[in-house]
């Protein structure tokens, strides 16, 4: 039988990945467009929030799909510090 809710959380892990993929590709274009370097647009502020928020989904979408407790507990702490990296790239995109 078809575990279902795991395929749901699997599916939300490839989405983050396929985001992380779209904003360094976005930030590829803009450096060559722009003629500066990459790490330059990805230290954007709208380029940093969409990478920290997958990697925030990603690491969060590890946590229930993890076998052993440490697991769980790293990937917790993982998706915790991206939360906090994440509130603070969208309260700098902001002003």
């Amino acid at each position: 039988m078809i575990d279902w809710v795991t395929v749901g959380w699997y599916a939300l892990q490839i989405f983050a990945l396929a985001l992380l993929l779209a904003t360094a590709s976005m930030a590829y274009w803009r450096a060559g467009e722009d003629g500066v370097r990459w790490r330059e647009v990805m230290g954007r502020p709208g380029y940093m929030l969409a990478w920290l928020g997958a990697l925030l989904v990603f690491s969060a979408a590890q946590v229930p799909v993890q076998d052993g407790w440490l697991q769980r507990l790293l990937w917790g702490a993982l998706a915790l510090a991206f939360a906090w990296e994440t509130w603070g790239a969208w309260r700098r995109a902001r002003s």
